[in-house]
C-alpha cells in the first residue's frame, strides 16, 4: 500500500515536466482513438452506400414473354438499366435456359441476381395467348375421375408443345383427344382441335402433369381361377398415382366378378384380371322350358356350360339329348 502512494506522488506531485509528459501521452492516445472511430464510421458508410447502389433481384422459375429478344426490362420492370440478356429460338414456344446464362449479363452490369432455383429458367412465349386453358383442364379432370372414381386430384397442369400461330384468336374447342394409355399415367401428351374463322381448324399438342392419389385394392392372399371376389379377399390402400396397366377395380366388383386366372398375393387387382361371375355353373341341375304357343313343356337338365342371364349355353336332358338354351335365371333356361 505504501508503494502505491509513493508511485502516485511521483506522478502527480513530483517533477512538473514528468506530469506534462504523461498528460501528453494521454492526449495522443485519445487522438488515435478518435481517428480510428472516424475511419470506422466512414468505412461503414461507404460499404452501405456501395451495397445499396448495387441492385438486387430474385430470379423466378419462369417468365411469360412475347418476343424473341429478351431484355432486362422483360424480367424486372423496375430495373434502372435496360440491356440485352438473351435470344429465344424462333420456333420455340417454351425455352429452357441454365440460370447461369441469365445471371452473367446482369453481373456485368453490377446487378446481383439471387437464384433460388439454382438450375433452369423457363421462358414461355405463348402464355399470353388465350387457348381455353381452364376449359381443357376441367375436361381432363372429368376424364380421369370417370375412370378412377376414388382419385383425389391435387394439381393438374398443361403446357403447349406446338405453336399456335399469329392468327390464333377468337378460337373455340372442337375436340380434345387423350388416349386410353395416357389416362393410365400421371404425365403424357394430348392434342386439342381448335376452330376459328369460318371453316378453319388447328391441332395443338399439349403435355399434362398430374399430381393425384387414388384407392387401390391388392390381393390379400393367392387366388385361383374362378374365385368370386369378395371384400375379404383384398386389402385397400391409397397410393400416389403414377402408372397403372389397366383400370383398378372398385368395391362394386365384389360378389359379382370372378378371377380369370391365378392372382398372387399383394398384386394390384385391375379390371382385366376379372370377368363377370356366372350365375349358372357347369354341371348345375336346372329346369329347362320349351314353349310352343300356348304349350309349355318343362324337364330337368344339366348345364354343360357356365353362363349369365341372356347367355346361350348347352344343356343336356337326363335322357341324353343336347339342347341350346337361353339363361333366364339361376335355375331356369328356355330352350331355343
Amino acid at each position: 500500500m505504501d508503494n502505491f502512494w509513493i508511485e502516485f506522488h511521483s506522478i502527480f506531485c513530483g517533477n512538473s515536466s514528468v506530469v506534462e509528459h504523461n498528460l501528453a501521452k494521454v492526449g495522443v492516445a485519445s487522438s488515435n482513438l478518435v481517428s480510428r472511430s472516424i475511419f470506422f464510421l466512414l468505412s461503414t458508410f461507404f460499404l452501405i452506400f456501395k451495397l445499396s447502389a448495387n441492385e438486387t433481384f430474385v430470379l423466378k422459375e419462369s417468365y411469360c414473354i412475347d418476343s424473341q429478344k429478351i431484355y432486362s426490362h422483360d424480367l424486372f420492370k423496375n430495373i434502372k438499366q435496360n440491356f440485352f440478356v438473351l435470344k429465344v429460338p424462333k420456333n420455340a414456344s417454351c425455352f429452357k435456359v441454365p440460370s447461369l446464362k441469365i445471371i452473367t449479363p446482369f453481373k456485368e452490369h453490377n446487378i446481383t441476381l439471387i437464384d433460388n432455383q439454382k438450375s433452369i429458367v423457363l421462358f414461355d412465349r405463348e402464355c399470353h395467348i388465350e387457348f381455353k386453358k381452364e376449359q381443357i383442364i376441367k375436361n381432363l379432370k372429368k376424364r380421369f375421375l370417370s375412370l378412377y372414381p376414388s382419385m383425389k386430384i391435387e394439381k393438374l397442369t398443361i403446357k403447349p408443345v406446338s405453336g399456335f400461330g399469329k392468327d390464333f384468336k377468337d378460337v373455340w374447342i372442337k375436340d380434345i383427344f387423350l388416349s386410353k394409355s395416357a389416362l393410365r399415367k400421371n404425365s403424357g401428351t394430348f392434342f386439342v382441335v381448335y376452330g376459328f374463322g369460318r371453316s378453319y381448324t388447328k391441332r395443338v399438342y399439349f403435355r399434362f402433369e398430374l399430381k393425384a392419389n387414388l384407392e387401390l385394392f391388392k390381393a390379400k392372399n393367392n387366388m385361383h381361377n374362378g374365385k368370386i371376389l369378395t371384400e375379404n379377399d383384398v386389402i385397400k390402400q391409397r397410393v400416389t398415382f403414377k402408372k397403372i396397366p389397366d383400370s383398378p377395380i372398385t368395391k362394386e366388383y365384389f360378389g359379382i366378378y370372378e378371377t380369370k386366372s391365378y392372382i398372387r398375393k399383394d398384386k394390384i387387382i385391375t379390371s382385366n384380371m376379372l370377368k363377370k361371375a356366372s350365375i349358372l355353373k357347369r354341371d348345375d341341375i336346372i329346369r329347362a322350358v320349351i314353349r310352343d304357343g300356348a304349350l309349355k313343356l318343362e324337364f330337368e337338365a344339366i348345364a354343360l356350360e357356365s353362363g349369365n342371364i341372356g347367355d346361350i349355353i348347352k344343356i343336356k336332358k337326363r335322357g341324353g339329348k343336347v339342347f341350346r338354351a337361353k339363361v333366364v335365371s339361376k335355375k331356369e333356361v328356355i330352350v331355343q
